[in-house]
């Protein structure tokens, strides 16, 4: 599947890391934040293993509930859980209220899946989690080597494939990059399948939504007037409520002003069917990438990275920047910014808001965002746009940036906690294991439990 494309022979660096990583820690000291600021609070790694020991390979791809009390992540690791001798990537459940950690990628009849899964996503409650996955044995009739898109409903213990075809096998090509709406209803993906809904011809990547409830399979990536998109279209984010979907597009012919030479960001109202330029400013869409957008809760509020230097008056650093688009004004605002409203130095990337969108936590490899910032590394960031103040998330015990690079943020709903992965070792104390983990930011949390759960699965 196309995830991005590369930029004058240099690449999007932050895209292709945020496909590959994660972050580590544990209880550390606190961080004060400026006065009306997310009230974050200390580190911790979410990444260790039943008996509090360190991941023995690397955890990547965070994301949490809408309390942040649930982080689930993949990880290579085979020691995080007891039994676990697949060989395989696996996704986690990781409890910080109890400090229980759960495989939750298990086969038919209790058996290990047979391929790797990656990619979570989680409802707001963290009733349902969903992911990619090339595993055969997850459902019946299940796996054809292709990724596949799965729903895992830990309130009925149900394993269901999403990214099926109308005949209800499993769809013809790869599928993923899922994101699932605040009640578990609603999964947006990218996929290249051509079999999912009638009349597929178009030999791209589309973006499809799936409606649990109803069984039903919509294409969305199309005109206003139904045609079929001529480009790929991927990196697909839907709102709460399921009703907003946005995502990224090459193709010419989904609105008049765009020409298929960048990609572009959209927005698709599901109830209006209206679809709405995202990356644009005074009538001119983005004269660059722009791509990997994020949701408020509403759907009012698009996060997105871009390399477009005319998207906003003074964008002069020539890298990719973070940018917010209010959809009632249609005005888009930089957010990827230092102290003063200072540009970026450097490139940033994988943006994330806040359900009210006030907050917005992206990576970052700029060191002018805050002061001291001296390791020439990834970093996370959070923004606060009513404040205009930045504060750094990947922090060490010192208050300082970490000793590595840290990318994939996730947060809370009120930006209260925020999730990501990174390969420092300084973040937490007796981070010895040289190794990708996840950490959270925002409060500490209770010893690790010795207990270790495996949730009893159905599949259909």
């Amino acid at each position: 599947m196309d995830v991005c494309r590369v930029r004058n022979g240099v690449g999007l660096l932050v895209l292709l890391l945020v496909l590959l990583w994660i972050p580590a820690g544990m209880v550390e000291g606190q961080v004060v934040a400026a006065a009306g600021q997310a009230p974050l609070g200390g580190m911790e790694r979410a990444s260790l293993n039943f008996d509090g020991g360190e991941g023995n390979n690397d955890s990547y791809q965070p994301v949490t509930t809408a309390d942040g009390r649930y982080v689930v992540f993949q990880s290579a690791a085979d020691n995080l859980v007891l039994g676990d001798t697949n060989g395989v990537q696996d996704i986690f459940l990781y409890d910080r209220r109890t400090q229980v950690i759960r495989r939750l990628t298990m086969g038919l009849d209790g058996a290990q899946t047979d391929g790797d899964s990656r990619r979570p996503a989680v409802s707001a409650a963290g009733d349902v989690v969903i992911f990619e996955s090339q595993a055969t044995n997850l459902v019946l009739g299940g796996g054809n080597g292709y990724w596949q898109v799965f729903a895992l409903d830990l309130q009925r213990n149900v394993v269901e494939q999403v990214s099926s075809a109308v005949t209800g096998a499993p769809g013809d090509s790869d599928s993923g990059q899922a994101k699932v709406s605040g009640d578990g209803r609603f999964v947006a993906f990218a996929s290249r399948a051509t079999d999912l809904v009638p009349g597929d011809t178009n030999g791209r990547g589309d973006v499809f939504v799936y409606d649990r409830s109803l069984g039903e399979m919509a294409r969305v990536s199309m005109s206003p007037a139904g045609t079929q998109s001529n480009g790929n279209s991927i990196n697909p984010t839907i709102s709460a409520d399921g009703r907003y979907v946005a995502f990224q597009s090459l193709a010419s012919n989904l609105l008049p002003e765009c020409n298929g030479i960048f990609y572009q960001v959209y927005l698709f109202d599901h109830i209006t069917k209206k679809l709405t330029l995202v990356s644009h400013q005074a009538g001119q869409m983005g004269n660059d990438e722009s791509q990997r957008p994020a949701l408020s809760a509403d759907g009012r509020y698009v996060a997105f990275e871009s390399w477009a230097s005319n998207l906003v008056v003074g964008d002069t650093n020539e890298v990719s920047d973070i940018f917010v688009y209010e959809v009632e004004t249609g005005t888009v605002t930089l957010a990827s910014v230092g102290a003063n409203g200072a540009t970026a130095s450097n490139v940033s990337g994988s943006a994330v808001l806040s359900a009210d969108g006030r907050y917005v936590a992206f990576a970052s490899l700029a060191d002018n965002l805050v002061p001291d910032d001296h390791n020439y590394q990834f970093d996370v960031f959070l923004f606060d746009r009513q404040l205009g103040q930045t504060l750094l998330v990947s922090r060490n015990g010192a208050g300082g940036v970490g000793n590595g690079p840290s990318i994939s943020p996730a947060m809370s709903a009120g930006g209260e906690y925020v999730v990501f992965d990174s390969l420092a070792s300084d973040l937490v104390p007796n981070d010895q294991n040289a190794r990708i983990d996840v950490f959270v930011l925002g409060g500490a949390s209770e010893p690790i439990s010795t207990q270790t759960v495996f949730v009893p699965l159905i599949r259909r």
